[in-house]
């Protein structure tokens, strides 16, 4: 029995370079695992007979359309294995939230499973595996900061945040991932990013900096992502942004007791918030 933590991730810059032939998109994102032990799945795989899930949260499928099972049976297909596993998820993320929650767990199980087979695929091969079930997955198999391109699959590494705190909400609203796509194919953005510049500020380790070239393109589709975004300037967030294509809004800060003030003012504020 093998059990791994599935933390959740922030992009910190997300643009949309184009629509494919293929029908996705080409994207440049750079991504962070927000590492913290209370706001975090937790997913445990055993062997079995057959494969199957079990999860916490009842509204969750545990069928075969279940990114875990998904990448049980991928695991399995690249193995040339008819073995089975049965899979516990323990759900604390939010879902569709711009946090990478199921591709999260679905890289956990990867994870697991090949320390369950004495780690039998390589990193790379894990990764390999992983983009077949979603663009998100390779990422979440290594973790850290990586720069992500073509369609999130592509990952080189990428200066990390300074020691910080990092807030989360749930955010306000909610657009489809393929509906925020159309929007955008459709919609001129508003403003344009600076790759370069985080890359620098990123790499000098000024936080107040860093925050000032946060960067998502996917802020067009979801307007109401603003109000939680004032709350955490008003609040002394260093940097916000939302997540993902939403609805998930976090704050960079540099000071525990400023996070928490943050925390507790966007929970006033009726809004979810959590501290990492």
């Amino acid at each position: 029995m093998i059990t791994e933590k599935a933390y959740a991730k922030i992009n910190l810059y997300l643009d949309v370079l184009g629509k494919r032939e293929d029908g996705y998109h080409n994207i440049v994102s750079v991504m962070t695992e927000v590492r913290s032990e209370s706001f975090c799945d937790t997913v445990t795989v055993k062997k079995a007979a057959g494969r199957s899930m079990t999860c916490t949260d009842p509204t969750l499928t545990t069928g075969e359309d279940n990114l875990c099972l998904k990448a049980a049976n991928a695991f399995f297909c690249a193995l040339g294995s008819g073995d089975g596993c049965l899979i516990e998820l323990e759900k604390h993320l939010p879902r569709e939230a711009g946090l990478g929650g199921g591709s999260s767990d679905a890289a956990a199980v990867l994870r697991a499973l090949n320390r369950l087979y004495d780690g039998v695929f390589a990193t790379d091969e894990l990764c390999k595996i992983g983009a077949k079930i979603g663009a998100d997955v390779p990422f979440c198999v290594v973790g850290g900061t990586m720069l992500a391109e073509g369609i999130g699959e592509i990952l080189s590494p990428f200066p990390s945040l300074p020691e910080c705190r990092i807030v989360i909400s749930g955010g306000v609203g909610k657009v489809s991932t393929p509906e925020a796509y159309r929007i955008i194919d459709n919609t001129p953005p508003t403003l344009r990013g600076n790759l370069s510049s985080l890359r620098e500020t990123m790499e000098n380790g000024d936080l107040r900096e860093i925050g000032k070239h946060l960067y998502n393109r996917f802020e067009d589709t979801l307007p109401s992502c603003q109000e939680v975004k004032k709350v955490f300037t008003e609040k002394g967030a260093l940097g916000t942004l939302m997540s993902g294509s939403g609805s998930a809004v976090f704050g960079l800060f540099d000071t525990e007791n400023g996070a928490k003030s943050a925390q507790y003012g966007l929970i006033n504020a009726g809004f979810s918030a959590f501290l990492a």
